[in-house]
């Protein structure tokens, strides 16, 4: 199985667990460990160049991610790609981020919707390009920077987790024209929102991008259920 590389091909300054975590995790947001694909810890750890003791633990450490599921004295498996999973990612998404917003617009900075306008701009670009590894950095960049400031560590931690096994969906589809033109469109009124502090027109807006994305998201995965197997196409882009 290929494993993609992070961060140079080595762990540099991480420790031997982050190394394996970070690199695992991008394999199977990529897809190149396909869901439900057995993890075999001998083989990867050589293509790794670890030993198969921080392997584990970052196996353990992606488990409490929902990236992989463990298997009763088996290792480990790719957790599955289904409509019920993505339903249940959304819902939490759903109650959570507009959460987020209604609680951090308020307290945002000029400095800090500079930042957003920023980000949003380059967000933009790499859609006009179609640079999706800089599409991929903008729209977390974005999304997280009107989080952030609700200051609830807690409610961070989970939108994190949710928005990281949302990323698997994301990355699955190639309807990348409309679709993320529309996105688009959601992304810049969202920001008029937190650009005029209405906590609550912005988290409304983002209650409507995220079922958005969700609605076509599930039509995607219900009509594509059948090849999740073989892993997602070549073209990926995220929608929400």
């Amino acid at each position: 199985m290929a494993i993609r590389g992070v961060g140079g091909g080595g762990p540099g300054n991480r420790t031997l667990v982050e190394y394996a975590a970070e690199t695992l995790r991008e394999s199977i947001l990529a897809g190149d460990l396909a869901a439900g694909e057995r993890i075999l810890l001998d083989g990867i750890a050589q293509e790794l160049g670890i030993s198969p003791i921080p392997l584990r633990e970052a196996l353990r450490m992606l488990a409490s991610e929902g990236l992989v599921v463990p298997l009763a004295h088996r290792g480990y498996t790719v957790a599955p790609l289904t409509v019920a999973d993505l339903e249940e990612t959304y819902r939490l998404r759903l109650l959570l981020e507009p959460l987020a917003v209604q609680l951090a617009v308020p307290r945002l900075a000029e400095v800090d919707v500079a930042h957003l306008t920023a980000e949003l701009d380059l967000l933009g670009k790499a859609f006009d390009d179609g640079n999706w590894p800089n599409h991929r950095t903008h729209h977390r960049n974005w999304h997280f920077g009107i989080y952030a400031p609700c200051e609830s560590a807690w409610l961070m931690r989970f939108i994190d987790m949710l928005w990281l096994n949302s990323e698997r969906y994301q990355r699955l589809t190639t309807r990348i024209g409309g679709e993320l033109r529309q996105r688009m469109k959601e992304h810049r009124r969202i920001m008029e929102a937190v650009k005029a502090g209405d906590g609550d027109r912005a988290a409304a807006l983002m209650h409507e991008h995220l079922t958005a994305a969700e609605e076509s998201l599930r039509e995607f995965l219900a009509d594509n259920e059948h090849m999740l197997a073989a892993g997602p196409p070549a073209a990926r882009a995220d929608q929400a």
